[in-house]
């Protein structure tokens, strides 16, 4: 597959640089936020905020019955799987569960699964999933999912692993718009990654054949 990269001057160096301005500013804005605020606003009344307790008693029959029925119920009730999940303490023996939940739940009402990620406190499993959602809506709009990446993910690892797996997305969409972005990103391990998967995908487009 020959994947087309534009040169900036198609567009414009002005456009160019305003876009790459644009995101090198919402970076900057975002980690600055980031190192003065420890966690989030306060979440609904209406919704339960995650919270995993460790003291689960179920036996391992009785534990899959119910996470089974969790998954069956977010079929049509993501926000109830959830909440039985939290009620039945199933996330204590395995965590993993209430990730396969907010995808699943994300794949049908990204919107609300999205919002809903928002009330919970900061952390890792917060970051974790606002990392997966960000790919999520990277593979349809990867403007969007970028977004995701800068303005809801703090600093750290989960924000480097969505930052590139977007950058993946967004090069078999818009290149160009790729490469503005890959440029925008903070120096650092993940800005060289970024612009070495760039370079490696143009040299590939340049091959004759491919």
């Amino acid at each position: 597959m020959k994947i087309s990269f534009l040169r900036p001057a198609v567009l414009g160096p002005l456009l160019f640089l305003g876009a790459l301005l644009g995101w090198k500013t919402a970076w900057h804005r975002a980690d600055s936020l980031a190192a003065t605020h420890s966690s989030p606003p306060p979440p609904s009344e209406t919704i339960t905020q995650v919270s995993c307790p460790s003291d689960s008693t179920h036996g391992s029959a009785t534990r899959l019955a119910l996470e089974r029925q969790c998954l069956t119920l977010a079929e049509h009730d993501p926000l109830a799987a959830m909440e039985m999940a939290l009620r039945e303490k199933l996330c204590a023996e395995d965590p993993g569960l209430l990730t396969s939940l907010m995808l699943q739940w994300a794949s049908r009402d990204f919107p609300a699964a999205y919002e809903w990620t928002k009330t919970q406190a900061a952390g890792p499993w917060r970051n974790d999933i606002f990392a997966r959602l960000a790919y999520l809506q990277a593979k349809a709009d990867p403007l969007a999912g970028a977004r995701i990446v800068v303005t809801e993910i703090p600093p750290g690892p989960a924000r480097d692993e969505a930052t590139l797996s977007v950058l993946h997305q967004w090069v078999l969409h818009d290149s160009e718009a790729a490469s503005v972005w890959a440029e925008s990103i903070p120096e650092g391990p993940v800005h060289q990654r970024a612009v070495a998967e760039i370079a490696g995908l143009k040299k590939i487009s340049a091959t004759p054949g491919q």
